[in-house]
């Protein structure tokens, strides 16, 4: 029997679970970050669409001390798990998500304001 591997199935290699349909899915599922202003010149960026097979804890805890700023996790009804990060971070975010090995460059939707 092999062995289920989330990564596997993330980025579309073989290694059983869901079967084709599944990994047509999970491999086409986009990371948006965008940058929200809150008042003059401040603003957070939000990243979601981070798939759960990541520790969505370490990953902030790694960007907040990487990118010298606060960050935490909200669940959302409508976008579900939201990482929110004081700053536009954007580029930098993007940088590390595809660095990392969490997404394709084509993954990462970069929403500009």
């Amino acid at each position: 029997m092999a062995s289920f591997k989330p990564e596997d199935e993330l980025f579309g290699q073989s290694g059983g679970g869901m079967g084709d349909k599944g990994e047509e899915d999970v491999t086409r599922q986009y990371i948006h970050i965008r940058n929200q202003q809150r008042n003059g010149k401040k603003s957070f960026t939000l990243i979601t669409g981070v798939p759960a097979c990541f520790n969505h804890k370490k990953i902030v805890k790694y960007l907040k001390k990487s990118l010298n700023c606060n960050g935490n996790i909200v669940e959302d009804d409508n976008f579900g798990t939201v990482i929110q990060l004081q700053g536009d971070k954007r580029n930098d975010v993007a940088a590390f998500l595809y660095e990392e090995g969490i997404a394709e460059r084509d993954q990462i939707k970069k929403h500009m304001n």
